[in-house]
């Protein structure tokens, strides 16, 4: 369906589209990410749990250092397919 831009008065203008292309004003409600947010802290603390589990190995504490390794790399590779996934 083609609309009209409320700003410049541009017609045939897809209401698929995200802003006019004669003027740039939005036709759409800009979205926040709210997932985006849960990824974004589940990639932060996998890379503290490794940050944390590199410091545990130096001081001779390596069982617990190399899980928290192994465990904040999945997190960081969760992290980033779970936001891949419901962002494309």
């Amino acid at each position: 369906m083609l609309i009209k831009c409320p700003e410049c008065g541009k017609e045939n203008i897809s209401n698929q589209a995200v802003a006019c292309p004669k003027c740039g004003y939005p036709l759409k409600a800009a979205t926040i990410e709210a997932t985006g947010k849960r990824y974004k802290g589940r990639q932060v603390m996998g890379a503290l749990a490794i940050v944390v589990g590199f410091i545990l190995i130096v001081t001779d504490h390596f069982a617990i250092g190399v899980v928290l390794l192994i465990l904040g790399l999945f997190d960081i590779i969760m992290g980033y397919v779970g936001a891949w996934w419901h962002h494309g």
